[in-house]
C-alpha cells in the first residue's frame, strides 16, 4: 500500500470559539484576538497499491487549490 498526503493550515475564524477554546489559548484579551491568529492543521490524503508518488502529489496539489478556491456548485468530495 502507498500513500500520498499534503498537509496544510487552515484559518479559524475567532468568532467560533468557545469560551473554553479561547481560555486554553490565551484569547482572553480582545488586544489578542485581533493580533493572532487560530489555525488548524489538516491533510488531505491518496491511498493506492500503485507507486505514482509525482502524479499523486499533482492530485493532491489540485484538489488543494480547487478547495481553496471557493465554493462550487458539486462538493469536491463527489
Amino acid at each position: 500500500m502507498y500513500g500520498a498526503a499534503v498537509t496544510f493550515y487552515e484559518r479559524v475564524p475567532t468568532g467560533s470559539l468557545t469560551a473554553e477554546q479561547c481560555h486554553k489559548l490565551h484569547l482572553n484579551q480582545s488586544a489578542d484576538v485581533e493580533q493572532k491568529t487560530v489555525n488548524i492543521n489538516k491533510c488531505i490524503c491518496l491511498l493506492s497499491h500503485w507507486p505514482f508518488f509525482d502524479t499523486f502529489e499533482k492530485f493532491l496539489v489540485f484538489l488543494y487549490d480547487m478547495a481553496c478556491s471557493g465554493p462550487h456548485a458539486v462538493p469536491i468530495e463527489r
